[in-house]
């Protein structure tokens, strides 16, 4: 009776596909995949989430479905521009996904004309107004305070102190305030439209006029009373953090392809590190590709996504540069390290094909049950997985054999010939 024990295998042992031999029909692939995905880039245009174009995002509910081209034209008629419309969740829920790409109804415009119009209702008392779109809706209105009439003396121990005011002015001046804010079209918001306190040496109005929110409601109130529509969610980002998240986004992915490249060099040599990279750029176009096509927002999930691409599809080109390292001796002529290179690849193929399938199974879970929040992010990993198992074989493998033809001295060095 044998001691051996026996394990289940997908891969039996003693496979030996030709991979190398097959690199140039996987190169045309990959093209053609790389085509499609550029394409789809180009055709079909990234679908940037809010957090990275700035605006306010809505979730809205009605009793009953609603044309998503209808609703798009109902906000237009309000005076939205750039509306985006998408359904969302399951198709019973009759949600929606509005954005519009705006924080603040107050426009540089409006802004200006209010000012005019402060100015000539507090005349002298006028000192500021400002307004900052992380504020959403709320202007700032700063008025000279009214000294009290037995203010207490200064306190020698505090120097430069504000001087004491009093309140007597500080109600007929909110109103004043509101009235010319109104003046200029902006409506208010009907709880608690202003709020005055005294600081600083002067009185400080932050008046709330109705945001974006509030303006896309009342339409979709307006134009679907008998569906009634409700408010489930609101998120506003404006553009500056936009713009920081974007770029912080792209950054995150090539800090995190540069370190791998480094790791690489030092973990194995120059050899190794070039096409591992090319192999990881690969695999995210393909998922960035994927995702235009769907037409999915690109958001900060996607990120999160396209980084855990990157550590998978790098933790399986390790496990096979690693057994290539294992074999080498050094002396190898090119065709003996083409056989080295695909003897590895078909020794570590049992574990890459049980992995791969386990996590793929596991992501493709997420992408049917996991709703709208996690589609992006389960796809692109679905997609990930596929790319980043294949482009193991199929393209770090044969650039570093390239290399090795190409540069047999060394990356640095002069090309010789080789040994055929």
């Amino acid at each position: 009776m044998s001691n051996k024990h026996k394990f289940f295998t997908i891969i039996p042992p003693g496979t030996n596909f030709d991979f190398v031999g097959n690199s140039k029909r996987f190169l045309t692939m990959s093209s053609v995949v790389l085509g499609f995905s550029l394409i789809g880039l180009v055709v079909m245009g990234i679908n940037w989430g809010v957090e990275f174009v700035g605006g306010t995002e809505i979730q809205v509910a009605f009793k009953t479905p609603v044309k998503v081209e209808e609703l798009r034209s109902t906000l237009s008629e309000a005076g939205f521009e750039n509306v985006s419309v998408q359904s969302f969740g399951a198709a019973a829920n009759n949600e929606y996904l509005v954005r519009v790409e705006r924080i603040s109804v107050v426009t540089k415009d409006k802004l200006a004309a209010a000012t005019a119009a402060l100015k000539a209702a507090l005349g002298d008392q006028f000192l500021a107004v400002d307004h900052n779109d992380r504020d959403a809706d709320r202007i700032n209105v700063y008025v000279k305070g009214t000294p009290m009439e037995d203010a207490p003396p200064p306190d020698p121990a505090v120097p430069n102190a504000a001087p004491a005011l009093t309140d007597k002015t500080l109600e007929p001046n909110s109103i004043k305030v509101m009235d010319a804010i109104k003046s200029v079209g902006l409506e208010l918001r009907p709880n608690e439209p202003v709020k005055p306190i005294l600081g600083n040496g002067r009185e400080e109005h932050f008046v709330f006029v109705k945001g974006v929110s509030s303006r896309v409601m009342e339409a979709l109130k307006a134009k679907f009373a008998a569906n009634e529509p409700v408010e489930r969610r609101t998120d506003y980002v404006d553009a500056t953090v936009a713009g920081e998240l974007r770029t912080d986004g792209i950054l995150a992915m090539l800090y995190a392809l540069g370190v791998m490249l480094l790791y690489i060099a030092v973990r194995f040599d120059f050899y190794f590190s070039p096409g591992a990279i090319v192999a990881l750029f690969h695999d995210v176009l393909v998922a960035v590709g994927v995702v235009a096509w769907a037409q999915l927002d690109f958001d900060l999930t996607l990120v999160a996504a396209f980084l855990t691409i990157i550590g998978y599809s790098i933790n399986d080109t390790i496990v096979i540069y690693d057994r290539v390292r294992e074999e080498l001796s050094g002396k190898e002529t090119y065709a003996e390290l083409v056989k080295l290179v695909n003897k590895s690849i078909n020794e570590t193929l049992s574990r890459t094909v049980l992995t791969s399938t386990a996590t793929f199974f596991v992501s493709l879970s997420l992408l049917i049950f996991g709703g709208r929040a996690l589609q992006g992010f389960a796809l692109a990993i679905c997609v990930g997985i596929i790319t980043g198992t294949y482009s193991s074989f199929a393209i770090a493998t044969p650039f570093y054999l390239w290399l090795k033809k190409k540069f047999p001295q060394g990356i640095l060095e002069p090309a010789k010939p080789v040994k055929a």
